[in-house]
């Protein structure tokens, strides 16, 4: 799909008449999170997920909430190693939801720069000089006639991916029908570099990334609102690749902080990247990193 995941949120948000009881924050690997994955009849639940999410993203998406002064009674945030590094390429995604972030940041007490402005303000204009970008608007001009419409369903599985009334997704036909090999076959040809946003290694913290994450579990601590960190697995095949590969030994302590972190500041954790812990299988997967939603409901019920 070809939207601002972000402007999205903010308009959802808007547009909502009453607060949820249960709003999901994070990234794609969260998408499926819902109120019937979560068992949760007669509850309001809201998935603000967003692909390659960050810190900044989160405090801008609880901002929006704040402004029509809700509080949820629960926030359940899904967390990654890309999170915790400095040099994380997806830093800069959150442009257009900046002035809520920046309010959030002010609400904090969180030191921020605002030396981006002149990025954010033109860093579309780029994307007009390069080749792949031309290819891929040719290719989709050619494929729908230059048509951007979405189309209007009541049905939960299609051909495409589906964005479902309470922000969460249900994938596309030919992801679902993925076949077990199929899938294996994918995870053994994945170039990281490809998907540097998330697999960059990495050998230190972000010291601001945590100070900033802390900052917003307290203050949403102090509001009453209930706080759950979750973490879901990598397929087996890809797991052992970080496990056997030196260069991510330090990424792969992650998984120890942000439990540490949920241990310390009394808030419950859930998951692990490793998918043996977690008890899914190489079929409850539709690529490296996304769980089938019968391998998140194995993840939301894993305590740790």
């Amino acid at each position: 799909y070809n939207f601002d995941e972000r402007l999205l949120q903010k308009y959802f948000i808007t547009g909502m008449q009453s607060v949820p009881d249960v709003v999901v924050l994070g990234s794609s690997r969260e998408f499926l999170i819902n109120e019937e994955l979560l068992c949760l009849k007669n509850k309001k639940v809201i998935n603000n997920c967003i692909s390659g999410c960050t810190i900044e993203d989160e405090l801008a998406i609880f901002e929006m909430y704040l402004k029509k002064g809700w509080h949820p009674k629960k926030i359940i945030i899904g967390v990654d190693p890309y999170y915790l590094n400095e040099k994380k390429s997806t830093r800069n995604l959150y442009a257009s939801v900046r002035e809520d972030y920046y309010t959030m940041c002010d609400s904090l007490g969180v030191n921020i720069k605002k030396g981006n402005e002149f990025f954010f303000k033109y860093r579309n204009i780029k994307k007009l000089f390069l080749v792949q970008y031309f290819q891929e608007s040719m290719l989709f001009a050619v494929n729908t006639g230059n048509k951007h419409s979405y189309i209007p369903t009541n049905s939960i599985f299609n051909n495409t991916l589906t964005k479902r009334f309470d922000g969460s997704a249900s994938y596309g036909k030919d992801i679902r029908e993925r076949s077990v090999q199929e899938v294996e076959n994918m995870v053994k040809s994945v170039n990281p570099d490809v998907l540097s946003n998330y697999f960059q290694p990495f050998n230190r913290f972000d010291e601001n990334f945590i100070k900033s994450f802390e900052k917003l579990i307290d203050f949403a601590k102090s509001k009453g609102i209930e706080i759950n960190l979750v973490m879901p697995p990598y397929h087996p095949l890809w797991y052992a690749h970080l496990k056997k590969d030196s260069h991510y030994k330090f990424f792969l302590t992650s998984e120890d902080f942000f439990r540490n972190f949920a241990h310390r500041k009394n808030i419950h954790f859930f998951g692990s990247l490793d998918p043996s812990i977690c008890g899914v299988t190489a079929s409850e997967f539709y690529d490296e990193m996304h769980a089938k939603p019968s391998g998140m409901l194995k993840v939301m019920q894993l305590e740790r």
